[in-house]
């Protein structure tokens, strides 16, 4: 019988080896979507509101002046390594550079993608 979700995260929290379907399968249970490109000005607002320690204002604001994407990023994240390390990438709809860092999964042998 298939682990759930919560069985594969937590083998993989123990460092406990896990399949790369599981790994993908724990990543896309987590949506994440970009959120696309923030205009100058709402750069600037944001900064402002951030700098007056004003920070849930700041997080409408920066909401607000997104020209929102959508795309699916874990789309891109589960063709990358779970190596745990920080990468930039760029949104393949909107080409925003967002940096993430990649979950880490102790995978079976042989299921590790490269680098990209």
């Amino acid at each position: 019988m298939p682990r759930s979700i919560a069985e594969i995260a937590d083998a993989a929290s123990r460092d406990e080896k896990v399949t790369r379907d599981e790994a993908v399968a724990v990543i896309q249970a987590i949506p994440r979507t970009c959120r696309g490109a923030r205009s100058d000005e709402g750069h600037k607002i944001v900064k402002t509101l951030l700098e007056e320690g004003r920070l849930e204002d700041a997080q409408r604001a920066d909401q607000a002046h997104r020209t929102m994407c959508g795309q699916d990023i874990n789309a891109v994240i589960v063709k990358m390594p779970f190596d745990g390390e920080e990468y930039a990438i760029n949104c393949p709809k909107c080409g925003l550079e967002i940096s993430l860092r990649t979950p880490r999964f102790n995978l079976v042998e042989d299921e590790q993608p490269s680098a990209q």
